[in-house]
C-alpha cells in the first residue's frame, strides 16, 4: 500500500512537473507567435516603405528623362543657332577682306561710336550725382 502512495505520488509529482513544463512551453509559444506577428508587421511596413521608394524612383526617372529631353533640344539649337552665327561671321570675314578700305572707314566710325557714347555716360553719371 506504501508503494502503491508513493508511486502515486511520485505519478502525481511528474504529471505537476509535465504540467509546468507545458505551460512554459505554452508560454514561449506565445512569446514567438508575438513576436512573429511583430516581424510580419514590420516586414509589411518595410514592403510598403519599398513600394513607395520604387514609386518615387519610377516617377524620379520619368521627371529626369523629360528634363534630359528638354536640355537635349536646348543644345541641338543652341548648336544650330552656334553654325549660323559661324555662317554669318564668315560671310562678315568675305565681305571685308573684298573691300578692306570700307571696312577700315567702318572700324573708325563704329570707334568714333563707342567713345562717342563713353561720353555721354560719363557725362550723364556727372549730371546724376
Amino acid at each position: 500500500l506504501l508503494d502503491a502512495e508513493s508511486s502515486a505520488r511520485e505519478a502525481q509529482d511528474e504529471a505537476q512537473a509535465a504540467e509546468e513544463k507545458a505551460s512554459e512551453a505554452s508560454e514561449e509559444a506565445l512569446k514567438a507567435k508575438l513576436q512573429l506577428k511583430d516581424v510580419r508587421g514590420e516586414l509589411s511596413d518595410a514592403e510598403a516603405q519599398a513600394e513607395a521608394l520604387e514609386a518615387q524612383l519610377l516617377e524620379d526617372q520619368g521627371l529626369a528623362k523629360v528634363r534630359e529631353s528638354e536640355l537635349t533640344a536646348r543644345c541641338s539649337g543652341l548648336l544650330e543657332e552656334l553654325e549660323a552665327l559661324r555662317g554669318a561671321l564668315e560671310e562678315e570675314r568675305k565681305v571685308v577682306a573684298e573691300h578692306p578700305e570700307e571696312a577700315a572707314q567702318l572700324r573708325q566710325e563704329v570707334s568714333e561710336l563707342q567713345i562717342t557714347q563713353a561720353k555721354a555716360a560719363v557725362d550723364g553719371s556727372c549730371c546724376t550725382a
